[in-house]
């Protein structure tokens, strides 16, 4: 009886020491999480004081065709991928594209 009971004591120990350290590691993802959170937030603030969104249809000067704009980098930039073919074609500045109509 006392040697099952000790095989007993020593699995739940090794177990609690585990569970210790998965939720110690959960901890830094949710730090990661927070993080990409508040940057999240934060772009979509300077998003707001742009002249284009996230989804707008846009002509660039140096480029024929229809684009659209599927990301906004903090120094102003538009990140375009071509509306047909959807493959990506660059960045822009604000004075390179054209709202289309």
């Amino acid at each position: 009886m006392y040697d099952i009971s000790m095989i007993i004591l020593c699995i739940s120990g090794v177990l609690n020491v585990l569970l210790f350290f998965k939720i110690w590691g959960m901890t830094d993802n949710i730090k990661d999480i927070k993080r990409l959170l508040e940057d999240s937030k934060e772009r979509k603030n300077n998003k707001t004081k742009s002249k284009f969104s996230v989804g707008d249809n846009v002509i660039a000067k140096s480029y024929n065709g229809v684009l659209e704009i599927i990301d906004i980098y903090e120094d102003g930039s538009y990140n375009c991928i071509d509306v047909n073919s959807n493959e990506i074609v660059g960045s822009f500045k604000e004075n390179e594209l054209t709202k289309k109509k």
